[in-house]
């Protein structure tokens, strides 16, 4: 069955988005955004990083109470 998956993926071409998904990586790391990211991480923290980096798109974890998924609503497994 492995060999089978790994063809069908050879077949689509994946070694050439791995190739793709290593230069984009290696580009992406180095754009100011990305220094300002890890500027903060190292200063604040991840925890202080990741809050600002999603402040623009008003997550509701970030939100009043009255936002705030409902804990009780938690499916446990």
């Amino acid at each position: 069955m492995k060999l089978v998956v790994n063809k069908t993926y050879a077949g689509l071409g994946i070694s050439n988005t791995q190739t793709l998904g290593l230069a984009l990586d290696g580009y992406m790391r180095n754009t100011p955004d990305a220094q300002q990211f890890m500027k903060l991480v190292r200063e604040k923290g991840v925890g202080a990083a990741i809050r600002q980096r999603d402040e623009h798109f008003v997550d509701y974890s970030s939100g009043p109470a009255a936002m705030q998924p409902d804990a009780s609503h938690v499916i446990k497994p």
